[in-house]
This record gives structure tokens, C-alpha cells and sequence, in this order.
């Protein structure tokens, strides 16, 4: 009997490679790499689908949540399933957390103004304690803890910013239809001037600095 397995030579596409020696993963990233892969084990369809019977009776999307669905470079729907609809523990970075401790800070300076009782220890004092309550590493606490005090000593000291007085923090929307879902959700911010409503949403990150950004992570931003 005949050798039937004969040689395979390369393809051209693969003989016009150059050879590169990769360098093996830290501790750290090999961690890192493993987080961001896990994905919580599936139901067989007949148990998932009556387990999320009664649940999805009562499901309100938000536009976090729809934008979670559409986003494929961070899941898209199986994010949006794991994440929104069984509500399945997922890590938070400090720069979420961080983002979150300002965001109260600046709910209470919009509070705080319509009573005529803007005072920024009081907002510095509140972004350090909702800061605690995220639960940081002692390094990223610390870390983090610098930055949002900067950011909000920079606002309201170097420019001078203060919240329009009259506007409506944490302003909830609801039943906005859009295709054929109907989304609910809160804007940050909501004032209003003689002919026109303004939408504030609260950012910590870098700006953007195109709505035309093309690729990379300011196209995702962008589309965000």
C-alpha cells in the first residue's frame, strides 16, 4: 500500500512572512487575557428560555443597555445577555469607578446650585466618598483619588465652571421609542433656555476630538 500522505508545501501568502519571535506573557497580561476571554457557562436553549420567561416580562432596555448590544468590539450581544439580562458580576476598572465617584460629585454640584448652596468642599468630600464605596485596590484608590480631585479643582477653580442653575440632574426618560424598541433611561443633565433643551452628558475620559474619528478606540467613542 501506497503512502498516501504526501508533503504540503507552504502557500505563497505564508512563504512571504517574516518570522518574528514573540515574547510570552506576563503573569499579569496572562490574567488579564483570561478575564477579558471568560464567559460564563450556557443553559441548554429549552431550560434558558423558560428561566428568562419571567424576567424578560418586565425587562426595560436603556440606551446603556442597547449600546452594550450593538458595540461588537466589547461583546455586543452576548455582553449585552450576560451583562443586562442575567446580570452576571463583571469587573469594573478604575477608571469606570473613577468616572462614577465624579459623576456623583458633579449630580450634587447641580443640586447644590439650585439651592443657591454651591460649595466645592462639600462636591470634593462627596467624590471622595462615592469614590470609597467603589471598593479599589489601595494603589488605584489612591490613584484615582488624585486624578478626580484635580479634575474637579481644575473645573471649578481654573475655569470656573459652574452648573446652570434650574437644570435637572439624573432627569428620567422613558417610553422613547426607537425602531422597535422602546428605551428608558437618565440624562445626566437637562436645562433649558428660551427656545432649545441642553443635554449634559458627564465625561471623565480623554475628549473627542472628531465625530468623523475612523478607526481605533475615538471611532468607538465617536459612535458611542
Amino acid at each position: 500500500m501506497k503512502n498516501l500522505i504526501q508533503p504540503v508545501s507552504s502557500t505563497p501568502l505564508i512563504g512571504a512572512l517574516t518570522p518574528q519571535t514573540v515574547k510570552p506573557l506576563s503573569g499579569k497580561q496572562l490574567i488579564g487575557t483570561l478575564e477579558t476571554g471568560l464567559r460564563w457557562p450556557r443553559l441548554i436553549h429549552k431550560d434558558q428560555k423558560q428561566m428568562l420567561k419571567t424576567k424578560l416580562e418586565s425587562y426595560s432596555m436603556s440606551v446603556t443597555h442597547l449600546l452594550n448590544f450593538l458595540d461588537v468590539s466589547a461583546g455586543g450581544p452576548e455582553h449585552f445577555f450576560e451583562r443586562n439580562v442575567l446580570r452576571l458580576p463583571d469587573a469594573k476598572s478604575p477608571a469606570l469607578s473613577l468616572g462614577t465617584a465624579v459623576h456623583d460629585a458633579l449630580q450634587l454640584a447641580q443640586n447644590l446650585v439650585n439651592q443657591d448652596k454651591f460649595s466645592a468642599a462639600k462636591i470634593i468630600k462627596q467624590f471622595e466618598n462615592s469614590l470609597e464605596l467603589e471598593g479599589l485596590p489601595k494603589a488605584d484608590f489612591a490613584r484615582q483619588k488624585s486624578r478626580g480631585k484635580n479634575i474637579l479643582h481644575h473645573l471649578f477653580d481654573n475655569l470656573d465652571f459652574r452648573p446652570e442653575k434650574g437644570a435637572r440632574a439624573e432627569y428620567a426618560i422613558k417610553g422613547v421609542p426607537c425602531g422597535q424598541a422602546i428605551l428608558n433611561g437618565k440624562l445626566d443633565c437637562v436645562g433649558q433656555d428660551e427656545s432649545s433643551l441642553l443635554i449634559g452628558d458627564y465625561k471623565t475620559g480623554r475628549p473627542l476630538l472628531s465625530f468623523n474619528a475612523k478607526s481605533g478606540g475615538q471611532a468607538i467613542k465617536a459612535w458611542r
